[in-house]
């Protein structure tokens, strides 16, 4: 299955993957729901992609390192985060509604790329260290649990 596309938006920290499928949509789904299969084309050429953790069931990540064409690594993951809601009516047309929303459920660090600048080691280098978190943003995927609740009144 061919990569026709890839866009990235740094300021959203998301990625966009085009891909043509001429198959049934169970046949598709077959390919998400096996590691092996997914390591067949996942990534972009010359950067083969290991999955090392599969979970698609809800609160459950997926995680994965591609290799670079000089064998450096680069980790990555897919996240899944859960939200629950309950609407209790009050009367016929009015009611009450409860949401709770939990980013990150398992509270699971995740991790930067690892550093590719090497310098001299009398200097303290950091060469392959893993330094930073995956992102520096307050909010989005890679940031530590978040919960948030929802109360709403409708008429």
């Amino acid at each position: 299955m061919p990569v026709t596309d890839v866009h990235t938006d740094p300021s959203t920290l998301t990625l966009s993957v085009t891909t043509e499928l001429d198959a049934a949509p169970q046949r598709a789904w077959e390919l998400w729901a096996d590691p092996r299969k997914l390591e067949r084309w996942w990534g972009p050429p010359g950067w083969p992609a290991t999955f090392v953790e599969h979970d698609l069931s809800p609160g459950g990540r997926v995680g994965y390192f591609m290799t670079g064409p000089e064998g450096e690594r680069a980790p990555g993951f897919w996240q899944a985060d859960t939200s629950l809601e309950k609407r209790f009516p009050i009367g016929e047309r009015t009611g009450i509604s409860f949401r709770a929303d939990v980013f990150n459920i398992f509270n699971r660090a995740q991790i930067g790329n690892p550093s590719t600048k090497w310098t001299n080691p009398s200097a303290g280098t950091t060469f392959g260290q893993i330094t930073t978190p995956y992102t520096t943003s307050a909010v989005g995927t890679g940031t530590p649990r978040q919960m948030q609740f929802m109360l709403r009144l409708s008429f």
